[in-house]
């Protein structure tokens, strides 16, 4: 239902914005024309925005750039990401870094819905605002948190003392119901809401929306690396760990099963089929998919190699064992973001 409302909502809004760029398009066509004619432009484009989530924000990759890791504002904007490498390779005029970490698709149509501010009064905007006539590039990540790989971690880790009585969430028909479900509604088969109950956007229709804002720019979509190899020996595999806040000293060990491991692969294989399927389902001038994956080789967690991916950490209380989950946990790192930097770059210039 509430998918089916903000849909509408946003198809209503589309006659009268391409009115406008009718308008602006008959105002300034010579000028595109001048621009078009130019071999420099042609050859580099110059004006960047970059939206998305935390892969593309740089969550992990600190220091973070300034007013995104304030009390009010956690986008986590790393100068190490991608975007800001990318920027620097095109040599871009204007560069528009919007992704932040959290983000869903709702978020590049309101408001940041975690609260994230610009001011005291303002929240980050829609990210789609950024986008205009004048943009050549636009890159982004998104649907990890649409489908909820947060609450996916904390559902199937476990510690030594859940050994004994742990069954492999894998088997929760329920819980893998729900993230294929999210799957679907990323590709346009079915609605469905993000963990925190916000409405998903297709990934075509965002591609297409793009579009619509800059007709002419260059759209490239990232896909998401394996976060957990399922390759290695045993039953199970360390992948990070919590410190005890009674004792700052002790650390209790996280781990994942190998079953829960093989389908934390499978999903993520899923989730960036659907990506690399998006730009088939729009018209016009087609977007381009930068997979990660062949980038990162064999670098996940558990994958007998250095992890280009972070551990998970976190605190828990001995006292009444309640677990906060570190917002690095599980992204790339700086070698991690340097190939994301490189898959992209692949296709942009």
């Amino acid at each position: 239902m509430g998918q089916h409302r903000h849909s509408t909502a946003r198809r209503t809004t589309r006659p009268a914005r391409l009115a406008a760029l009718a308008a602006a398009t008959a105002v300034t066509t010579t000028l595109v024309t001048a621009v078009a004619a130019s071999p420099a432009q042609a050859e580099r484009p110059r004006d960047y925005v970059a939206l998305g989530d935390s892969y593309s924000s740089g969550e992990a990759v600190t220091p973070y750039l300034p007013g995104s890791d304030t009390a009010t504002n956690r986008c986590h904007r790393s100068q190490r990401a991608y975007p800001p490498q990318l920027a620097a390779t095109l040599g871009a005029t204007s560069f528009d870094f919007g992704a932040c970490a959290g983000a869903v698709t709702e978020d590049l149509y309101a408001p940041d819905h975690n609260g994230n501010r610009v001011t005291v009064d303002a929240l980050e905007p829609a990210q789609l605002s950024r986008v205009d006539r004048r943009t050549d590039v636009v890159t982004l990540t998104i649907g990890g948190n649409d489908v909820g790989f947060g609450s996916v971690l904390a559902a199937c880790l476990y510690g030594d003392q859940q050994r004994a009585t742990r069954k492999d969430c894998s088997a929760d028909a329920a819980l893998t119901g729900a993230v294929a479900a999210r799957i679907d509604a990323l590709a346009g088969r079915g609605t469905a809401t993000t963990p925190g109950g916000l409405p998903i956007t297709p990934l075509h229709e965002i591609v297409a929306d793009i579009r619509e804002r800059s007709p002419h720019a260059q759209v490239v979509l990232g896909t998401y690396p394996r976060l957990v190899s399922s390759t290695f020996a045993g039953t199970e595999c360390r992948v990070g760990g919590l410190t005890v806040r009674e004792a700052p000293t002790q650390t209790v060990p996280l781990y994942v099963s190998k079953a829960d491991a093989t389908w934390f692969t499978e999903t993520v294989d899923r989730l960036d089929q659907v990506i690399l399927d998006a730009p088939r389902s729009v018209r016009g001038r087609p977007a381009q998919v930068a997979d990660v994956r062949p980038y990162y080789g064999d670098h996940s967690l558990c994958s007998g190699t250095s992890s280009w991916i972070t551990p998970v950490k976190g605190t828990v209380s001995a006292t009444t064992g309640s677990v906060s989950i570190d917002s690095s946990s599980m992204h790339p790192t700086a070698e991690g973001q340097d190939a994301y930097a490189r898959a992209f770059d692949a296709w942009v210039r």
